[in-house]
């Protein structure tokens, strides 16, 4: 038995052993209900004000972040907060570019313990395209741009966020126009709320509840068949 998250894979397993499962993920970080006010809090941001969240994975992702600091009067001159997940390579450069801007709305970390208050605190995301990052946008209903990484086997990620992008479930931006699509894709969640509304509801099509849950019955399966 072969478990997956994504139509089409049965261009590589054979179709009778596929069952769709979406991959397991950390109840706790998909448990958002009642949080917004805490991770505001948590973060030092205002209510009522569009947040992005940023993260690259736990190194960071380099394109990612460069995009974003050479882009951060975006940030100040729209009114816009940023949590920005840096990884522990870009720390402290991305401090002290925050630093010498002085704008309260955006507050940069190496890395995120509390990624559940982090989602509840965001209106939209930032992120690579992981199996385990796209699962978890789709279960917490966040618009996001996904960025896939160009350095995974067999370009995985890009299958990820195609499968998203293709049914409006989210933005794909790839790595090397970052540069320059980026941030009118960013402009774009969180000007539009409507927009933005439409991308976080059309996610929820791609979400696995359970999953966890329904491997281990597969599994189950399999051994009573022995």
């Amino acid at each position: 038995t072969i478990c997956v998250a994504y139509e089409g894979m049965d261009k590589w397993f054979p179709a009778g052993k596929i069952v769709m499962t979406g991959n397991p993920v950390r109840e706790q970080v998909v448990q958002l209900a009642g949080k917004k006010d805490e991770g505001l809090a948590f973060f030092g941001l205002k209510r009522d004000v569009p947040t992005l969240l940023v993260v690259g994975g736990s190194l960071g992702a380099r394109t990612i972040n460069q995009t974003i600091h050479a882009n951060l009067d975006f940030f100040k001159s729209n009114g816009f907060q940023l949590i920005w997940q840096t990884g522990k390579n870009y720390a402290a450069e991305a401090e002290t570019a925050v630093k010498e801007m002085d704008y309260s709305g955006v507050v940069t970390t190496p890395f995120i313990d509390r990624m559940d208050l982090a989602y509840a605190a965001a209106d939209a995301l930032v992120s690579r395209a992981g199996a385990m990052s796209v699962s978890e946008i789709c279960l917490i209903q966040k618009a996001a741009v996904l960025v896939p990484s160009p350095n995974v086997a067999e370009d995985h990620q890009t299958k990820n966020a195609r499968a998203l992008a293709d049914s409006r479930a989210a933005l794909l931006v790839t790595d090397k126009n970052a540069q320059n699509e980026l941030i009118p894709a960013v402009k774009k969640l969180l000007s539009d709320e409507t927009y933005r509304e439409e991308i976080a509801r059309n996610t929820a099509n791609h979400a696995f509840q359970n999953s966890a849950e329904n491997i281990a019955n597969e599994v189950l399966k399999l051994i009573s068949k022995n």
